[in-house]
């Protein structure tokens, strides 16, 4: 077992903590005063960045995907605890995920960690919080600044992103390339104007629609952290960050969300969803409307991929899309069916198989012609047989509140012959047949089994039974 399947499988989703509200990122509140939640926060764990700094992180337990948030310019763990209209936001937006949220290098409990130096280290950061926290593929969600860590991340490793959410994020923070609708002088003062150091940054909080006093929470926080070195260096990052020339090559999944509070933001998320392969681009005008888009978005993400894939390898992960993808195909599933036990076992497995996509269910019971009578006159007795048979099969996909099966009563000269012909007829995908066991332990149906896994076009399942 490895390290990070030793995390995984001891710490990812701690029962101790459940419930417990995580930090979350700034710019996400709707601008109204909250109260506490009084729930427990999750305990800081520290993963060790490539230069040897450690990077502090907090993670909400979840059984569903996996989000990895890296904090903005101007927040941290410490004060989102203080500024519990935001940590709300985020413990909803990420309700039943896996969220694992981290201070970024130069602030809170990070600041050891030492100045930024590049978009590129940002990037890497991400991933070696992600490696400590045991997620092995993620939905990265990002909030201005920290969209544009999610980029390079997603550059860096793309076959373990699931998808990429962005909340507030401009293409680009330089005063010299202002985005549409966003004031140049504005986006200079983001990132420090030349009056009080913390009315800027507070003012800064506000312009994203965050409530005073946990604008005021946030920033006292941060500005207990964060050194003159490292806030000189954000800010020369900051100056020169533009992902736009990147998006076109982020192929995965991504939500833009482009809030229409303010006029400030008019023109982001729009530029951004124009340079992404796939990209859904949302307008939300409350807190509770991001909400809503965000938790659609990830609900049509498990449904598609599956609630454990952020703990599969990408390889791994691809395997199981594949063999999901293979059974959501089962539309139809042909059963040869016989008047006794073992095929009673044969239809009750393929309804199993199909109860999940409600597969449609043929019936297909032979009689076997001779060659001395002709096929529009079979011995009664075999017509007999066949249409108990059919009748026990019907019985028992009723009992599983399937669509109605189709019965197929086939005269034929040789069973797997017959079977294979009515199941290409009837256009099935699967085919299921019985291979009854006698007293002795062999086989009496060996023959048409091994004839059927031989010229079968497609998937078929065997029920071996004992006598």
């Amino acid at each position: 077992m490895t390290a990070t399947e030793a995390h995984r499988g001891h710490g990812r989703r701690p029962g101790a903590h459940a419930g417990a509200v995580a930090a979350a990122s700034p710019a996400v509140g709707d601008g109204a005063a909250h109260e506490a939640t009084g729930a427990p926060t999750p305990p800081r764990a520290f993963a060790e960045a490539r230069d040897g700094g450690r990077l502090a992180y907090a993670a909400q337990p979840g059984a569903g995907l996996a989000i990895i948030d890296p904090l903005s310019y101007g927040v941290t763990l410490d004060g989102i605890e203080a500024a519990p209209g935001q940590g709300q936001f985020l413990h909803a937006m990420a309700a039943g995920s896996y969220l694992v949220t981290y201070d970024q290098r130069g602030a809170g409990a990070s600041a050891a960690a030492g100045p930024p130096a590049s978009w590129e280290e940002r990037g890497d950061d991400l991933w070696r919080v992600a490696d400590a926290a045991g997620v092995e593929r993620a939905v990265l969600y990002g909030v201005a600044d920290a969209g544009h860590t999610v980029v390079h991340a997603a550059i860096q490793q793309p076959d373990r992103v699931l998808a990429i959410i962005f909340n507030f994020v401009p293409p680009s923070f330089s005063a010299a390339t202002p985005v549409e609708g966003v004031l140049a002088e504005r986006a200079q003062g983001w990132f420090g104007g030349d009056g009080e150091p913390r009315r800027d940054a507070v003012a800064m909080m506000q312009a994203f629609g965050i409530a005073e006093s946990d604008a005021a929470h946030l920033i006292d926080a941060w500005q207990a952290t964060v050194t003159s070195a490292s806030l000189e260096a954000t800010r020369r990052l900051l100056a020169s960050a533009d992902i736009r020339p990147l998006l076109p090559r982020l192929t995965q999944p991504t939500l833009v969300l482009e809030p229409q509070r303010t006029t400030m933001f008019r023109g982001w998320g729009t530029g951004i969803a124009a340079l992404l392969p796939d990209a859904r681009l949302a307008r939300p005008a409350r807190g509770i409307e991001a909400l809503g888009t965000i938790h659609g978005f990830l609900s049509l993400l498990e449904v598609e991929l599956g609630r454990r894939a952020s703990e599969l390898s990408p390889a791994l992960g691809r395997a199981l899309l594949s063999s999901e993808q293979s059974m959501r195909e089962l539309h139809r599933i042909a059963v040869a069916v016989d008047d006794d036990v073992t095929s009673a076992r044969a239809v009750e497995l393929a309804c199993r198989l199909g109860e999940a996509q409600r597969s449609e269910i043929a019936l297909i019971h032979v009689v076997p012609v001779p060659y001395a009578l002709s096929l529009g006159n079979p011995p009664s007795d075999l017509v007999k047989r066949g249409e108990r048979a059919l009748s026990l099969g019907d019985a028992i996909v009723q009992r599983h509140g399937l669509p109605p099966a189709k019965r197929r009563l086939v005269r034929g000269r040789t069973i797997a012959a017959s079977i294979l012909a009515t199941a290409e007829e009837l256009g099935s995908n699967l085919i299921v047949v019985a291979n009854k066991g006698t007293a002795d332990g062999t086989s009496s149906s060996s023959e048409v089994v091994g004839e059927l896994l031989r010229r079968a076009p497609g998937k078929v399942v065997v029920d071996r039974a004992g006598p």
